[in-house]
């Protein structure tokens, strides 16, 4: 999850484990926020193989979770969803496999129990979902309070190693374009030159697609150098179509290519899923 020595693995695999044991819950899930995707992706799933299965890996967004994160289900800082008409949910579903109760305080396979962790600024880092309480009963205030302010603590140290994995991305970044600079007088052609931009931003910067173009006699824009998995031909004409909409900026004429950097997205099942801790979630 981390190139650098900050893995936020282990800290939300803990925060699930330390959740479900200390407050009773049988299952606890984990949606990571991703600002670059603005996405939500459920990287840890504590409680049975099914879940697991079914869950880990998943990506949704936040449209996709308006409708359960309403303000109508909103109790002491969680999200309570009791005899909710999950027809209207796009998403896939894993519900645990325990018997309807008619006992109107008794926790029904179909309900779900979303936290929100916030940052210190109140901006979203991700959702924790529980479901499958011990006591097989539907939370009190008291319970709910208790979970909302485990959840607080829990994003406080979410928040920490998400800056200081930040912190140690920047610095190796940092220290590897200065030396790229560095090695540039070495080269001997342009060409080379070019290359080696594009090969030193993409392993300090993690793009996975670099293109260079340059600015010709003709004031046409002329890709020169690229890096990315796909083929010459097709990152020329993704160039191309970026170039179009930059020509005005560069007020030339006509143009060729031009420079597109994309981020590498996370290898993610496409259809998101959501759980009885209902995986995935929405601010």
């Amino acid at each position: 999850m981390s190139s650098s020595g900050y893995d936020l693995e282990p800290v939300l695999r803990t925060v699930a484990r330390t959740t479900a044991a200390c407050l009773g819950f049988a299952t606890a899930v984990i949606n990571l926020y991703r600002p670059a995707w603005d996405d939500f992706h459920t990287v840890v799933v504590e409680g049975s193989e099914e879940a697991s299965r079914l869950l880990l890996g998943q990506s949704s967004t936040a449209e996709d979770w308006a409708l359960l994160l309403d303000e109508r289900y909103e109790r002491r800082g969680a999200y309570v969803l009791q005899d909710f008409d999950w027809s209207q949910d796009r998403m896939a579903t894993y519900v645990p496999p325990i018997a309807a109760s008619t006992d109107p305080d008794a926790w029904h396979p179909d309900d779900a129990l979303f936290v929100p962790l916030r940052s210190s600024a109140g901006e979203i880092l991700g959702i924790l979902s529980v479901d499958e309480p011990a006591s097989g009963k539907r939370p009190t205030d008291e319970e709910l309070d208790l979970l909302v302010g485990v959840s607080a603590h829990a994003a406080l140290a979410l928040e920490h190693v998400q800056q200081a994995a930040a912190a140690e991305r920047q610095r190796v970044s940092v220290n590897h374009l200065l030396r790229l600079t560095a090695s540039l007088a070495e080269r001997r052609t342009a060409d080379e030159m070019l290359d080696a931009v594009c090969t030193g931003v993409r392993d300090a910067l993690g793009f996975e697609k670099v293109v260079v173009s340059l600015i010709d006699g003709d004031q046409m824009l002329d890709m020169r150098a690229h890096r990315g998995r796909e083929r010459p031909h097709a990152i020329a004409a993704i160039a191309a179509s970026v170039a179009r909409r930059c020509s005005a900026r560069f007020s030339a004429r006509s143009v060729r290519t031009s420079t597109i950097d994309v981020p590498p997205r996370p290898s993610a099942a496409a259809t998101p899923s959501r759980s009885s801790a209902r995986s995935n979630a929405q601010p």
